[in-house]
């Protein structure tokens, strides 16, 4: 990515603001599932078991297909 000469300051500031911003909330989210985790506030949620679609609409859906 091509930088015009006069903006490149100005690019860099951003680009390390940008950087510090990510690493900041980064931080702050491992902190909290850390915490979460420690505390056993997260309560795990069962699988969701698999739903067969009917033969019905497998037929249906083939045929609209085959069209």
């Amino acid at each position: 990515m091509e930088v015009p000469a006069g903006q490149r300051n100005q690019y860099l500031v951003d680009v390390i603001l940008e950087k510090e911003e990510r690493e900041t909330l980064r931080k702050l989210i491992q902190e909290t599932v850390r915490e979460e985790l420690k505390s056993g506030g997260m309560e795990r949620m069962p699988a969701c078991e698999k739903e067969e679609i009917p033969n019905q609409m497998l037929d249906f859906l083939f045929q609209m297909e085959q069209e």
